[in-house]
Parts: C-alpha cells; sequence; structure tokens
C-alpha cells in the first residue's frame, strides 16, 4: 500500500471538505486514490463495477499493478503478434468459429482476445467464452524435466511474481468469459489460499462456487510430514448465473450393497421406497390398499398400475413400498472430493513425456 503524501495545506482542505459534506479538490482526491487516476488517465475512464471488489479480502505485495494498467497494457501489443494455428477443429459453426489449438504465449494471446482485432478471434471469442481450464505451476521451486530429459518448464519464481503473473491472466480471462461462463484453477497446498484471494479479488466472492479436492494418490512418502496426496481446483463463475450441468458418476460399492439390498427374480437390484404420504406437504390419497389402510402419495388406480408392472414391494408386514431399480438410476451426483480419477500412471495409454500431464478423465469431467 503506497503512503499517501499532503501537505497540511492539503489537509485542511480535506477535513473542510468532509466536515462541510461536499467532494474535495480533484488534485487531493488523486493524491487519495492514485490507481483511480492511473486507470482514468490510461482508460479515459473508470470501471465502476470494479468498486465492489474492493470491498473484499485482497492480497498485497510487491510490484501489484492497477488493474487498469494491466488492461491498457494490451495496446502495447497491437496487431504485431497473429496467432499461430497449430490445429483445427471440427467445421466452422454460424458464426465461423473454428475449434483450434494456438501455439505461442498464453499472455499475448490473452491480450489479442482482450482487443478484438485480430481477424481468426473478431467478435468470436471475447465475452462468449464458457469454459475455462488452467493448471498453472504450483510454486514449487523446482525446474520439470520430460521423460527425455528436455526441460518442459521452470517453477522457481517468487511468489509476489508469482501471484503477479497469474493475476494478469486471470484478469484477461474474466474478460473473455461470457456472463455464464466459468473458470477452474488448479493447485495445490503451496499456494491454494494466495490464489483463492486474487480469483475472489478478480471475480468477487460470491462467484466463488467450490474447492474440489482430487485425490490423486493413495498414498505419498513425505518422511517429515503429511504425506500430500491430493491437488485442488478453486472453481469460479464470472456472473451469477453460470451454466451447470450436475456431473454423475457411478456409485460405489457399499452403496449399492446397503441401499440396493434387494433383488427381483430376474436379478435386478431395487431400493425399497417410500409410497406414502405421511408428512408430505400438500396432502395424498387416503384408502385402504390390500388390507392396508393409509395415507399414499398416489391415487388407488395409480397403485393398482404401479402393482401389475412389479413396481411394488410389500414387507413382512404387507406394507407396499416402491422398488427403484439400480439400473433406472443415473448416477450419483460427483462431490467436490473427487477420489474416483486415478493420475496418469507410467503404464496409461495416454501418458506423455510431460511431468505435471493430467488424466483426460479429470478434464473430461470438468468440460462435460
Amino acid at each position: 500500500m503506497s503512503k499517501i503524501n499532503l501537505t497540511e495545506e492539503e489537509l485542511a482542505k480535506l477535513l473542510e471538505a468532509v466536515n462541510g459534506g461536499f467532494e474535495p479538490p480533484r488534485e487531493i482526491a488523486w493524491k487519495l486514490f492514485p490507481s483511480l487516476a492511473e486507470e482514468i488517465r490510461l482508460k479515459g475512464e473508470f470501471d465502476f463495477s470494479s468498486l465492489n471488489r474492493i470491498k473484499i479480502p485482497t492480497i498485497e505485495y510487491k510490484s501489484k499493478r492497477p488493474e487498469g494498467y494491466i488492461l491498457a497494457s494490451a495496446n502495447l501489443l497491437g496487431q504485431s503478434a497473429p496467432l499461430q494455428v497449430v490445429r483445427r477443429f471440427g467445421e466452422p459453426g454460424e458464426d465461423g468459429w473454428q475449434n483450434l489449438i494456438i501455439q505461442g504465449d498464453n499472455l499475448q494471446f490473452l491480450k489479442t482476445v482482450y482487443l478484438n482485432q485480430d481477424p481468426l478471434v473478431k467478435d468470436k471469442v471475447k465475452g462468449k467464452v464458457k469454459l475455462i481450464y488452467i493448471d498453472p505451476p504450483f510454486a514449487t521451486k523446482s525446474d520439470f524435466q520430460g521423460g527425455d530429459g528436455t526441460k518442459s518448464y521452470s517453477d522457481k519464481i517468487n511468489t509476489a511474481e508469482f501471484l503477479e503473473n497469474l493475476r494478469e491472466r486471470l484478469i484477461f480471462m474474466r474478460e473473455a468469459l461470457a456472463e455464464d461462463g466459468s473458470i477452474y484453477v488448479h493447485c495445490d497446498w503451496r499456494m491454494n489460499s494466495h490464489i483463492r484471494l486474487v480469483l475472489e479479488e478478480v471475480f468477487g466472492t460470491d462467484q466463488n462456487r467450490a474447492e474440489i479436492i482430487w485425490k490423486r494418490a493413495s498414498a505419498h512418502s513425505d518422511s517429515a510430514a503429511f504425506g500430500q496426496v491430493h491437488e485442488c481446483i478453486l472453481y469460479f463463475s464470472k456472473g451469477k448465473k453460470t451454466v451447470w450441468n450436475a456431473p454423475l458418476t457411478d456409485y460405489e460399492e457399499w452403496y449399492v450393497e446397503r441401499y440396493y439390498r434387494y433383488s427381483d427374480e430376474d436379478g435386478r437390484k431395487f431400493m425399497s421406497g417410500d409410497i406414502s404420504a405421511k408428512g408430505l406437504s400438500g396432502g395424498g390419497y387416503r384408502y385402504t390398499w390390500k388390507g392396508c389402510e393409509g395415507l399414499w402419495r398416489c391415487p388407488e388406480s395409480k397403485m393398482r398400475e404401479l402393482d401389475e408392472a412389479g413396481r411394488v414391494y410389500y414387507t413382512q408386514n404387507g406394507i407396499p413400498r416402491f422398488k427403484r431399480f439400480l439400473d433406472e438410476m443415473e448416477g450419483r451426483p460427483v462431490q467436490s472430493l473427487w477420489d474416483d480419477i486415478q493420475s496418469v500412471v507410467s503404464w496409461a495409454q495416454e501418458k506423455e513425456e510431460y511431468p505435471t500431464q493430467k488424466p483426460e478423465a479429470l478434464l473430461e469431467r470438468i468440460i462435460r
């Protein structure tokens, strides 16, 4: 936080303005809010929506720059770095967009998208991206090599530089996202709390949707501490409403054994579900079914239809229950602990000689 240097005369004018309930002179206001003055000088305007983000906790570090300065830096790029397409996927859509792999520095690409001038992305990407997943370095202070010994990347920059490099990119990513878009940031225990604060500063605390814990190993030999067997994926949205297709996964074996413990003559497993309307808001249907008087969820005609279809199970006391067959269930909603996706092991067919490769199943779940 930079120090505010006001003269005695300026302090007197500020006090007079506060006590009088009117605005202080502009030259004093600029000294009070230097980052605001810098943004207006660079952009000619101020993004007042960013005022909402001032009220949230932020992380301060050396060389942290105003957001307006970062966005204005894109203009320095101009048209000097045309996008280099490596591969195209599928047929172009109605708007001419075609899925691409682009080679180059990711920050320069994000600036190109923000400028919205390159013919390849003009009016097709900025503000329209539905999903971003990034797997940045984890600030491990290590160099990573591929299987053939060649250097993959260095992860040795200090904390302040690491955070500012990431924050700069996140600001441009926010501008690329659609209002209902989402971003997933992969990290681990080293920088989790720092990155979360940066994300909340850029996107807002209300857009913090979840922290996903991915269990990537069953055990890890750390002689001086607890074994680190998981990584984190921080999930944020750009706006209050976002695209959400609830992911499902197979039921675990213990769950099936505990809850789907009944079987029909044909071997179909089912769960015994309540068919009574006791405690159900809105009432129910009162009648006697096969000697059992009660308040039921469905009318007698529907009960007869279910019974004839073999969907009613009777307890030892003759109480009817509804059969919920396992093979008709779509699956179990995925929770925030992901322990069913294996990391890329040495014998995996998808394995490339890249030291921090993530499994395709992990990305598939996020994309779906």
